[in-house]
């Protein structure tokens, strides 16, 4: 059909008073729920609980607290919950945990009494503010790191054939949900040369350094549950001088709070609400086990 008449058409036909009528009342509700002053979402305060035991320790600062509302700063001396019943149960066994003398809502047990044991299935339960909270965890055999390529090595600039990646492969893990690596720096001093001269002079007009330190001086990052090595890319190191290498083997409840965005996916929007695995509350309460060697980045000369 001719466009032309198409339009003419239905120029003739008059409006449906029905759908005009629809059309003005959708209007009035859509201007008056903008228009609507908007109310604050309640608050509800959780039990937070924020534990790790360590394969081959004792159990040591298990930290019980409430969650702040989020307008106010946070303060773990606020947060801190002391009026506590806390217990950890093993091989049907409650051991009952002291609070520190100095540190509020941190709990522990006696040197010795309990050392974290691989396969051993851990139950904690909480008792505060007159609710109940309860977790558990399964400890993850020993990981231990069987190679290192170097224990040295010259960052990759400005001449990258002079820089060797680390290198560090490990056993296999039982009952280990995945890894973690954890690179520490010691001495956080000096900023590793990101070839930001080149920048400068090629693209920017100035550069300010100020905005590189911002860099922590440890980065974490995880590894998959059937690997057994890696190299370790040169982006995690932002300093010269010493670190702490440290390999993380991890449980289900820790690589659950991991993967549903909280630690390794922030930006994800498919992760809505993070899986702690903490009945009756929020927070961690995981096993792993861990072992650690020393590398050292050297500036270029």
């Amino acid at each position: 059909m001719d466009p032309i008449l198409k339009i003419r058409r239905y120029e003739g036909q008059t409006a449906n008073p029905a759908a005009v009528f629809f059309g003005l009342c959708l209007c009035v509700l859509l201007v008056a729920y903008c228009t609507r002053t908007p109310t604050e979402p309640i608050f509800e305060q959780d039990i937070i609980v924020n534990a790790y035991l360590i394969v081959g320790h004792g159990i040591d600062s298990v930290f019980i607290g409430k969650s702040l509302p989020i307008q106010e700063a946070y303060s773990e001396a606020e947060a801190a919950i002391s009026t506590v019943e806390i217990s950890i149960t093993v091989d049907g066994h409650a051991y009952d945990l002291t609070e520190y003398d100095d540190r509020s809502g941190a709990y522990f047990l006696p040197e010795d009494s309990l050392i974290v044991t691989p396969g051993k299935t851990y139950h904690l339960e909480v008792i505060a503010d007159g609710r109940r909270v309860r977790a558990s965890t399964t400890a993850p055999g020993q990981v231990r790191i069987q190679s290192l390529n170097t224990d040295t090595s010259y960052y990759p600039y400005p001449e990258p054939e002079k820089a060797t990646r680390f290198e560090i492969t490990w056993n296999p893990v039982d009952l280990a949900a995945a890894y973690e690596v954890s690179i520490i720096s010691k001495t956080p001093v000096e900023l590793v040369d990101f070839g930001m001269d080149q920048l400068v002079e090629h693209r920017l007009e100035a550069f300010d350094y100020d905005t590189l330190k911002a860099f922590w001086p440890t980065t974490d990052f995880p590894v998959g549950k059937n690997e057994t090595s890696i190299e370790i890319p040169w982006f995690v190191f932002g300093y010269y001088g010493a670190y702490t290498l440290k390999l993380y083997a991890i449980d289900d409840n820790l690589w659950d709070l991991a993967a549903s965005g909280v630690v390794y996916a922030p930006q994800s929007s498919e992760y809505e609400q993070p899986v702690y695995n903490v009945e009756g509350g929020i927070g961690i309460f995981s096993a792993v086990s861990v072992d650690s060697v020393h590398i050292h980045v050297k500036k270029q000369e």
